[in-house]
């Protein structure tokens, strides 16, 4: 910056090196004509306003003289900051009364001048030659000369604010994501127009995921004044533990100096720096802005341009860069069914999620919800979506998962195996997306049991007689079932019937058939058990017939079960002929034969 007090002290010397010479002239002729001395010169900014910049310089002059040296001189100076004219002017009439003289000159700066100066300033790496070139005349006395010029320089290091070699962690929430380290700042070459930044960092990704950047944008404050906003193309896309050099460009606006200018005056010649780089991530065609900085600085300036003329430039660093992350939670989940088609079936599940952050990085947020149901280790339905952002507080989505009927015949048989339970697992990843990078969010896992008892009505102890032309021919006394090992293909019903022969002569049980539908749905028409059965007369005995059901016929029933509102109607039909001296009787076992209904609550 300029050292100011240089400059008022030079213009305060020369005004008074003016009336003093213009005095000298004047009394030649007197012998004992003593000459002034100055004994002190202050400076202070007076009136600083968006176009000038008033400088007053109090001088302070002793003349010895007991007669006054009228007021005939007049100085003339011009300021220059390294060949930028700041300010150039005059003033006359200048005298002393015997004893001490208080003067007060006043000069103008031209604030518009400061952005011409500042882009010397920069190409001449932060360094400044202040020169002030005052002359003299003296009215209607052929005096006319100049003064000796008053040179003086100034260095600042704002860019040293930048640098910074020791690593520091970028966060989100708790979680490290990136970690920048050696950190170095360089001038473009500054224009009229843009006084362009270079710094480059080193950055490593930390984190368990992906990090990239799309682009960058940048805001630069001195004071509140933006002096550098825009949007650089600076973009990286590192794995986990990758390590690259990133090079953002931010830059300054020139003309904006001027006002930036005038705020470290009025601010006590103070100014707090502070540049930030956001990350910009590209979802569908549009570009947002993350919370995430990848680059921060802040630092004080402090000038003391009328005084000694020393500027310092001080970092001023927080204990990290962290993103305020909190995640967001499941708080409820329900689930029905939607659509029913040929070969799947849509599960609508309705997601409530809680969002505990802000505006910033709550309105970045977007979930990746991906959702998989398995039936006893059968993965049956899947699906997966992408929230919008995520308002602050409450946000309700729907996920739609296909459940695939073709799945039904595999956890279909590990239900008949289980003891017609089955275990119905719904898990769901969630992953926060925060643009630059995905964080887990914790998701507890959905389990529940599905139960039925299809056999329930196939055990009975109710005696049935058999009769032929009026006569007990057999009792039926008691009918068990239970399944067999089930596989995708087939599902046996491992049946006992117990029955007592009346008569003294033998009978026999054969032509044993069955039928079994589910909803219309056919899983075993008519099927002969391929062996008959001798009773010894009036004797007892167990038969243990097998029927097996098509259970690759489950995938067409599951959807009639479903669009049923998940009801149907298991209708089973048993019949077997009974052979003895009287004839043949043609009988249906009651037990196996019926009609019920089975119903599910699979969510």
């Amino acid at each position: 910056m300029v050292e100011r007090g240089t400059l008022l002290k030079a213009v305060g010397v020369a005004v008074l090196l003016a009336g003093v010479a213009g005095g000298a002239y004047v009394y030649q002729l007197g012998s004992d004509f003593q000459q002034p001395q100055v004994q002190s010169v202050t400076n202070e900014f007076g009136t600083v306003t968006t176009e000038t910049t008033v400088v007053e310089s109090h001088i302070v002059v002793d003349n010895p003289n007991d007669q006054s040296i009228p007021g005939v001189a007049t100085v003339a100076y011009e300021v220059r900051m390294n060949s930028v004219v700041m300010a150039d002017g005059s003033q006359g009439g200048i005298g002393l009364q015997p004893g001490e003289n208080r003067l007060n000159v006043t000069a103008e700066l031209a604030n518009e001048r400061v952005p011409a100066w500042w882009v010397t300033h920069v190409n001449s790496g932060e360094r400044t030659t202040l020169s002030i070139d005052p002359s003299l005349s003296v009215s209607a006395l052929p005096i006319d000369t100049a003064l000796p010029a008053q040179n003086s320089t100034i260095t600042t290091d704002i860019l040293g604010a930048f640098a910074r070699e020791e690593p520091r962690e970028v966060t989100v929430g708790d979680r490290p994501i990136l970690t920048v380290s050696d950190q170095q700042a360089r001038w473009g070459e500054a224009t009229a127009e843009q006084s362009p930044i270079v710094v480059t960092n080193r950055i490593e990704n930390t984190h368990d995921e992906p990090v990239r950047l799309d682009g960058t944008v940048y805001r630069i404050e001195m004071n509140g004044v933006v002096v550098g906003n825009g949007t650089t193309d600076a973009s990286f896309e590192l794995a986990p533990g990758e390590t690259t050099d990133f090079t953002v460009r931010p830059t300054i606006e020139t003309p904006r100096m001027q006002a930036w200018w005038v705020s470290h005056l009025q601010n006590d010649q103070r100014t707090r720096l502070s540049v930030t780089v956001y990350g910009l991530v590209e979802r569908n065609g549009t570009t947002e802005r993350t919370p995430l900085t990848v680059f921060r600085r802040e630092a004080q300036i402090r000038s003391e341009f009328l005084g000694d003329g020393n500027v310092t430039v001080e970092r001023l660093d927080a204990e990290r860069d962290a993103v305020a992350f909190t995640e967001p939670t499941l708080t409820g989940t329900e689930s029905e069914w939607g659509e029913v088609g040929e070969e799947t079936t849509e599960i609508d599940t309705r997601i409530v999620v809680a969002n505990p952050n802000e505006d910033g990085v709550g309105g970045l947020i977007r979930l990746r919800l991906d959702q998989r149901t398995g039936i006893n280790g059968v993965a049956v339905a899947d699906g997966e979506t992408t929230t919008g952002s995520l308002d602050s507080g409450t946000n309700e989505f729907t996920l739609e998962s296909e459940f695939r009927h073709s799945t039904v015949p595999a956890w279909w048989a590990r239900h008949l195996n289980g003891g017609e339970r089955s275990s119905v697992v719904t898990r769901t990843d969630a992953v926060a997306d925060v643009g630059v990078t995905t964080l887990d969010v914790a998701v507890d896992d959905r389990e529940r049991t599905l139960t039925t008892d299809l056999l329930a009505g196939f055990n009975d102890s109710t005696a049935r007689p058999v009769e032929q032309e009026g006569r007990t021919v057999a009792t039926i006394e008691a009918t068990r079932a239970t399944w067999g090992n089930a596989t995708p293909a087939v599902a046996p019903i491992d049946s006992r019937v117990t029955v007592t022969n009346e008569r003294a002569r033998p009978i026999t049980i054969e032509d044993i058939t069955y039928t079994v539908s589910l909803n219309d749905v056919v899983l075993a028409d008519n099927r002969t058990v391929d062996r008959s059965y001798e009773i010894a007369p009036l004797s007892t005995e167990t038969i243990r017939p097998t029927f097996r059901l098509d259970n690759s016929r489950m995938e067409a029933w599951w959807p009639t079960h479903v669009r049923n509102g998940e009801s149907s109607v298991m209708q089973t039909d048993v019949y077997l002929t009974v052979s003895s001296p009287l004839g043949d009787e043609r009988v249906k076992l009651d037990s196996f034969s019926q009609n019920r209904t089975v119903d599910t609550e699979f969510f």
